[in-house]
């Protein structure tokens, strides 16, 4: 389609005859996009007048509600938008960014011709700009086709937008749901084919960072969920790269190594096992194994006996990444198996085996001197 003079005379010729004249809208007219034709009687339906501006307002209340719980969008487009408006900057443009539901939550533009025209259309901060408020417009039409799309002129509902250009694109989040839409408007006269392809970059820049923020997001819950998992279990726990810098570890660790907690972290293996005195060369471990006997030295000189078990961390590629030490002190591995098996030595004067009368007489001597507390 070609933003031609004599399309926008055939435009305006059909909008009065079906938009201000109210005529019965036929299936199609060839001379008009479907996408803006589709829109006109979709603006029909909600009652949206062609004659004048009448858009939502928020309230302070939810002007300040809106804003917070879109923090995030703004807070990646806003520096798009910056970069965008330097191109576009002396030419009469504005740029504004909305919700998913068309509410105005930013707006970028110094030119004087502009913002008069801004404010004599409405386009403020918190004005609505969907289907339901403003019909066929650049930020409604964007949001209820979920399409990039320029609207050029009389392709407006509203007659007062007739003297505008809206380059609008929706913004996506990584589920693939509409969040917001950026689009940029300006004077009639300005119009270009390329705004549309400028703002379409923009959206996909601010597509990207939002799903990289979100990936981000998700990354720092899972990291949250492992570590609290990790300090969970009464075992010792230290996770170190293939250079040795260890990268997690949890308290046990500390304690059965007899080290302070802050100073395991991003250490080397090395720095806080002596590797020459250990049974083991844990660097040059390349196969998981469970339980064996481990003996090594400290780095403040204590010895320790460990039962020890590996695993190896690998890529996609098979390649070895990291070595993850699961370890607890033999002594205390021991002394809970004799107490779950029950070979703790129990004696009481009923398990003295013997009938004499020595052993009754030692019994009862016993058994007296154990009610004295002295």
């Amino acid at each position: 389609m070609q933003f031609t003079k004599e399309y926008q005379d055939i435009l305006y010729r059909y909008w009065e005859k079906y938009v201000q004249g109210d005529e019965p809208f036929p299936d199609s007219v060839p001379e008009i996009r479907p996408i803006i034709f589709d829109s006109w009687k979709r603006a029909r339906q909600n009652r949206v007048s062609p004659l004048e501006v009448k858009d939502r307002i928020l309230s302070k209340a939810e002007l300040s509600a809106t804003i917070s719980y879109n923090r995030d969008l703004t807070s990646v487009a806003h520096s798009y938008i910056q970069n965008l408006y330097t191109l576009i900057k002396g030419s009469n443009f504005i740029i504004a960014l909305t919700d998913p539901h068309g509410n105005v939550i930013d707006i970028v533009g110094q030119d004087t011709m502009i913002q008069e025209r801004a404010k004599q259309s409405g386009l403020t901060i918190g004005a609505n700009r969907s289907a339901e408020y403003s019909g066929t417009s650049g930020i409604g039409t964007c949001l209820a086709t979920g399409q990039p799309i320029q609207i050029w002129g009389c392709e407006h509902y509203i007659k007062p937008h007739h003297d505008y250009v809206c380059s609008a694109a929706p913004i996506r989040n990584e589920a693939g749901e509409i969040v917001g839409c950026l689009d940029i408007i300006g004077p009639m006269e300005s119009v270009s084919t390329h705004t549309l392809g400028m703002v379409c970059a923009a959206v996909d820049g601010i597509g990207k960072e939002i799903k990289m923020r979100e990936a981000y997001r998700k990354i720092f819950v899972i990291n949250n969920q492992l570590n609290s998992t990790i300090q969970s279990i009464t075992s010792g726990i230290i996770m170190f790269d293939n250079m040795g810098i260890i990268t997690q570890y949890n308290n046990r660790a500390a304690h059965i190594l007899k080290l302070a907690l802050e100073s395991m972290r991003n250490q080397n293996i090395a720095n806080i096992l002596d590797m020459p005195t250990a049974s083991l060369d844990l660097l040059a471990i390349e196969k998981s194994f469970n339980n064996r006997e481990f003996f090594v030295i400290s780095a403040t000189g204590q010895k320790l006996n460990l039962s020890l078990s590996v695993s190896i961390i690998f890529n996609d590629l098979h390649d070895k990444i990291s070595t993850v030490l699961v370890f607890d002190e033999l002594q205390r591995i021991h002394d809970m198996i004799n107490k779950i098996s029950g070979f703790t030595a129990k004696c009481t004067f009923e398990t003295i085996i013997g009938n004499s009368t020595a052993i009754q007489e030692m019994k009862h001597l016993g058994g007296m001197a154990s009610q004295c507390d002295s």
